[in-house]
């Protein structure tokens, strides 16, 4: 069964045989490394090197895709609450396809039931009967909060197109439908069409005034009869494109997401009683997480850096506006990438200049870099949300900002750098290199290896994937038998509480 003949060696049978040997042999390698998983995710002994979190890990080290660690963690996490489906899933009689859509709606009082159906049914059975079932449990939810969530989802198509399927409640419906019936008059109207009706028509509640009110017939007639705002387009597509195109058009995104103003002194050893000029560097980070800090430093010659600061003055320590110290590392995360701009105040903070900032990197430069990093340039990450535009050598470092010093990373990543967790490396060239506190390559596709010396369980049988009885599966049957037992066991427990709560006589 598992031995190394020539593949083409082999008859038609055997090859049958094998191929449903090795599924089994799969199912329980695959429960075995699910466990594996839990125990990993657990411990959180993926955690190093920058990594965010275990499905990063898998992402990085095993050459999963992020959705699909993010899957394998959710199933895996719920076997451990389902003995019976784990039990069967390790015993090679229930493939990965059949328990990850039965975790979607499986639980300790449901799996037995579900076990039965799962080892009769093939994997697409299990699919549809698990879609009908989250149907039900959703409708009954629905039913007892007494509204409807509004839900949507999209996927890119293997055809390149983009499939979108929304699930709204009435009054977001409505919104819709009246959005892509603005949205299509404004597509389709033409020069003669107003952007809103000139005059709007209320109607005399005297039926003869009514009568006499109306436009005589001609051009004008038309006109009045013209619905501007016509009805819902059977096709709604152009309409919702037309609506995301007044959005991306009107909504002007600035070149960096806005963020709050922070005010970070650093270095001020004014410490005179008067009032001595200082210089204020204001760092306006070039993050997407954008960041307005203001530096005060002091350049005036005759001040004393040695003295202590005088009462009410600004502390020499770098600290927050009206606020605690800062680590030089924070003050680093804050600075980086940022523009600075120099403003000239007095020793108590009066503003007496405010200069104009410099250093930022421009908007198209920001895109330059966007468009070759598409994201997080951290090995594994690839987050493409809240980046920061990071100095490999630091400005304050004369670090140019230019593409061979620049690179993307996550707001998550870019504090752990500067943290000291991961070091950045410019080779030229718009290349870069990520390496350990140790100094070693942190690699960016770590190669994958099959292990030696792995010989096959025998106590998984040929054959242990196959449906047992297998045949149509009447799916409004399945669902009300299997909730019918449900609520009988859910009645019977009901009433035992119940019978364990009453009183003993005396």
């Amino acid at each position: 069964m598992f031995d190394d003949t020539p593949i083409a060696d082999l008859t038609d049978d055997v090859l049958r045989d094998r191929v449903l040997g090795h599924s089994g042999q799969l199912a329980a390698l695959t429960a075995r490394w699910l466990d594996l998983l839990v125990e990993l995710d657990t411990r959180h002994a993926w955690s190093g090197d920058g990594v965010l979190s275990c499905a990063h890990w898998l992402s990085w080290q095993a050459g999963l895709s992020p959705r699909t660690a993010q899957e394998h963690l959710r199933v895996a996490h719920a076997l451990t609450d389902l003995p019976l489906l784990h039990g069967a899933f390790a015993a090679g009689r229930l493939t990965y396809s059949k328990v990850r859509a039965l975790t979607r709606v499986a639980t300790p009082d449901r799996e037995q039931q579900l076990l039965n159906v799962a080892a009769s049914a093939t994997a697409a059975q299990v699919e549809r009967l698990v879609r009908a079932m989250r149907q039900v449990d959703r409708n009954t939810t629905e039913h007892e909060q007494g509204y409807i969530e509004s839900s949507g989802r999209w996927r890119w198509n293997l055809d390149g197109s983009l499939s979108v399927n929304l699930r709204l409640s009435a009054l977001d419906g409505a919104r819709f439908l009246a959005g892509a019936v603005r949205a299509e008059y404004d597509r389709t109207r033409t020069a003669g069409d107003d952007d809103l009706p000139a005059e709007v028509f209320d109607p005399p509640t005297d039926p003869d005034a009514a009568v006499a009110a109306l436009p005589e017939e001609g051009p004008e007639m038309d006109t009045w009869q013209r619905d501007l705002w016509r009805h819902v387009p059977a096709d709604i597509a152009p309409a919702v494109i037309a609506m995301a195109d007044t959005l991306h058009t009107a909504v002007d995104i600035p070149q960096i997401a806005p963020g709050a103003e922070i005010l970070i002194h650093t270095h001020a050893d004014d410490n005179a009683d008067t009032d001595t000029d200082t210089d204020t560097d204001t760092d306006t980070d070039t993050d997407t997480d954008t960041d307005e800090t203001t530096e005060t430093d002091t350049d005036d010659p005759d001040i004393d850096d040695t003295a202590a600061p005088a009462q009410g003055l600004l502390s020499p320590d770098p600290h927050l506006d009206d606020g605690p110290a800062l680590a030089d590392v924070e003050v680093d995360e804050a600075r980086c990438g940022a523009a600075v701009r120099k403003v000239r105040t007095t020793s108590r903070g009066a503003v007496l200049k405010w200069g104009h900032k410099r250093r930022t990197p421009t908007a198209s430069l920001v895109r330059a870099i966007f468009q070759r990093d598409r994201g997080c340039a951290h090995p594994g990450c690839g987050r493409t949300r809240h980046l920061h535009v990071h100095h490999v050598r630091f400005w304050s470092q004369d670090g140019p900002t230019d593409p061979d010093n620049l690179i993307m990373l996550c707001g998550t990543h870019h504090r752990a750098l500067h943290r000291g967790e991961f070091g950045i490396k410019a080779l030229g060239k718009q290349r870069f290199s990520f390496h350990r506190p140790s100094g070693t390559l942190i690699e960016t596709a770590p190669p994958t290896s099959a292990t030696d010396g792995w010989t096959p369980d025998p106590a998984i049988a040929e054959d242990a994937t196959m449906p047992v009885g297998g045949g149509r599966l009447d799916l409004g049957y399945t669902t009300e038998v299997l909730y019918a037992i449900w609520q009988l066991k859910a009645r019977q427990s009901a009433e035992a509480d119940a019978q364990e709560a009453e009183p003993i006589a005396a």
